[in-house]
Formats: structure tokens, C-alpha cells, sequence
């Protein structure tokens, strides 16, 4: 069994994970690498966290490790799903611009704002969708700013 050290700790604010990593999981079922880490910094550290990252999502050659990695991603897809279902119900009210929507509109903000909170499950991966999207970056990159 492989141990990873000298990786990053996503609790110390100075290891800042989401400059040093950017996170992407391709939501089409079946896609090769639907999860993908990027290195942004060549350091040690960063390279193992992954390293331990990809192992952790894309499994091992243990059956039991595999397995978890399977509803890992599962989790994930539909985790990542959902933030792009408000996202896009949230631009189709904007479009309508009618008045009677303000509510809706309301309550789907709240829920982008949970999804980017540092409570909600795989943050990393739906910060780095806005952070990807000038649109999306201009419309939501304020509340980005709470630290994982």
C-alpha cells in the first residue's frame, strides 16, 4: 500500500489548495478521466497531494479501493450535477427578467452560495467551474472568497 506524506493540508490557510491545484470532473457519464487534478506549482508537496488525490478518485489496484473510488465519483458527478442544474435554472430566470420570478431567483442564489461554501461537498471542483467562466467568475467570484 502506497503512504502519502509531504502532501498538502487543506486546514492550513499558507497551503491555499485551491491555487496550487485546479480541480475538474467531466459530469458525462462514461467519459475517460472524468476527475482530473492539475499541479499548479511543481513543489513536492503539491505533486504528491495529486498524486494522493487521483489515487483517492480514481482507485487502486485493490477491489475494496476501486470500489470506493467507483461511489466516490458517482458522489461526485452528482454533487457537480446539481450545482449545474441552479446554475443554469438561475440564468434561465435572469433571461425571463420577469418579476414574479424574484423569489426563485433568490432561493437559487442561496443554493450557488451553499455550493461555494467551504461546507459543501467537492467545493474545489465547482470553484474552479467559475473560476474557469468569465461570465460565471463575474457573477459569482464574490463568494469565493471564504477559505476551504
Amino acid at each position: 500500500m502506497v503512504k502519502f506524506e509531504n502532501i498538502l493540508n487543506c486546514t492550513d490557510l499558507d497551503d491555499d489548495i485551491e491555487k496550487k491545484l485546479k480541480y475538474y470532473c467531466k459530469t458525462f457519464p462514461n467519459t475517460d478521466n472524468q476527475v482530473i487534478i492539475e499541479a499548479l506549482d511543481s513543489d513536492e508537496k503539491v505533486i504528491n497531494t495529486k498524486l494522493l488525490l487521483l489515487a483517492v478518485f480514481l482507485g487502486t489496484e485493490n477491489p475494496n479501493k476501486i470500489n470506493e473510488s467507483i461511489n466516490l465519483r458517482k458522489y461526485l458527478i452528482k454533487e457537480m450535477k446539481k450545482f449545474e442544474d441552479d446554475v443554469i435554472a438561475y440564468y434561465e430566470i435572469i433571461e425571463c427578467d420577469e418579476s414574479h420570478f424574484k423569489s426563485d431567483k433568490d432561493t437559487l442564489l442561496r443554493r450557488i452560495k451553499i455550493h461555494l461554501s467551504a461546507s459543501s461537498p467537492f467545493t474545489s471542483f465547482k470553484r474552479q467551474i467559475i473560476k474557469d467562466n468569465s461570465k460565471l467568475y463575474q457573477e459569482f467570484g464574490q463568494y469565493l472568497t471564504e477559505p476551504l
